[in-house]
């Protein structure tokens, strides 16, 4: 695998594989910030990165330049970076994968990333991602999920998280997945589905949410009470900013009601652009006056 950089070679029990990238299907940036919370509580130690050279357009993806404290510049590329746990009695082993979605050669970064998997013998792999929905922030985030075996769809239909039936362009998760499926190895995927108004926020609910699903999955020793906290603070906040705003409260009402009777807001619906437009002008003035 030329383009991996490994860096250790831990003996691994039959573990799993979590991924996530940033990008297409990481709205809000929930799926990347879930499994980075995760990475980091538990401890997880570094076990290889991936090369960007060959599957980024650096016109699209700029890679970002940077200063020390002394003063001299350096540059940053895209990071795509191997991480892995091992687990105790009660936990299985975990690998996980955090990665930017790439814009070339998208089925050899995939058949890189199952190499890997394979070297180290993965038995499963749980993808994480996110997505905009007509869904109000004041409710608990929905979790939709796909699988390739019918006891694993069973399973996550039987802890709320409904099988999506979505068909049409996809992301590199999907390509991932299909790698998955070529290979037999079995998959899950979990989607939390983000307000659709919030998209240039970072949304610690749908983290959240997509944790404690997968925490349903696979048991690990993993104390959420800090992104808990963050989620708390977040929804309370934007009900205080949104409740000044007359317009978009009235459409947060809608989307309150239409997630209540289980359906999509019945009445015409505004445009994001104006509400994004509405929003950041408003949290604008917000962050300008006493509170941050």
């Amino acid at each position: 695998m030329p383009d991996l950089t490994i860096y250790e070679t831990p003996e691994l029990d039959s573990p799993a594989l979590l991924a996530a990238f940033a990008g297409w299907g990481d709205a809000a940036g929930a799926a990347t910030g879930a499994l980075k919370y995760l990475a980091e509580h538990l401890g997880a130690t570094k076990l290889a990165e991936l090369d960007p050279e060959r599957y980024y357009d650096f016109s699209q993806v700029r890679p970002i330049t940077r200063l020390t404290e002394q003063g001299e510049r350096y540059v940053t590329w895209p990071e795509n970076q191997f991480f892995y746990w091992k687990g105790t009695a009660e936990s299985r082993d975990l690998l996980f994968f955090t990665g930017v979605e790439p814009n070339l050669r998208w089925r050899a970064y995939a058949g890189t990333v199952l190499d890997l998997a394979q070297q180290h013998g993965v038995s499963q792999m749980v993808v994480l991602g996110a997505l905009l929905d007509s869904v109000p922030h004041t409710r608990e985030p929905r979790i939709s999920g796909a699988a390739n075996r019918p006891e694993l769809r069973q399973r996550l239909e039987g802890l709320g998280a409904p099988i999506t039936r979505y068909e049409g362009p996809t992301g590199i998760a999907g390509v991932l997945l299909d790698t998955c499926r070529q290979q037999a190895l079995p998959y899950v995927s979990l989607w939390g589905h983000c307000p659709h108004y919030l998209q240039a926020m970072a949304n610690p609910m749908v983290s959240l949410a997509l944790l404690e699903m997968l925490l349903k999955l696979l048991p690990l020793p993993l104390d959420l009470a800090e992104l808990r906290r963050a989620s708390r603070v977040f929804r309370d906040e934007l009900t205080k900013a949104i409740a000044q705003e007359p317009r978009l409260e009235q459409y947060v009402a809608q989307l309150e009601q239409a997630y209540d009777q289980g359906g999509q807001p019945s009445r015409p619906m505004p445009t994001p652009e104006e509400l994004m437009r509405d929003l950041d002008e408003f949290l604008r003035g917000r962050r300008q006056g006493d509170r941050p």
